[in-house]
């Protein structure tokens, strides 16, 4: 499952599209913004969530 996450972000930041992540409480949004980065999301990316 994670690399197809991984996956994905590599396709999105090559055609400079946006991931979008629907987070439930603030810690959450703080995990996902963590778990993208480690995933090789940039930070331009993650700035969204």
């Amino acid at each position: 499952m994670l690399a197809r996450a991984r996956q994905n972000i590599m396709l999105c930041r090559k055609e400079n599209l946006k991931m979008i992540f629907y987070p439930e409480t603030k810690k959450d949004q703080h995990d996902l913004k963590a778990l993208g980065l480690v995933l090789g999301m940039p930070t331009w990316m993650t700035k969204s969530i």
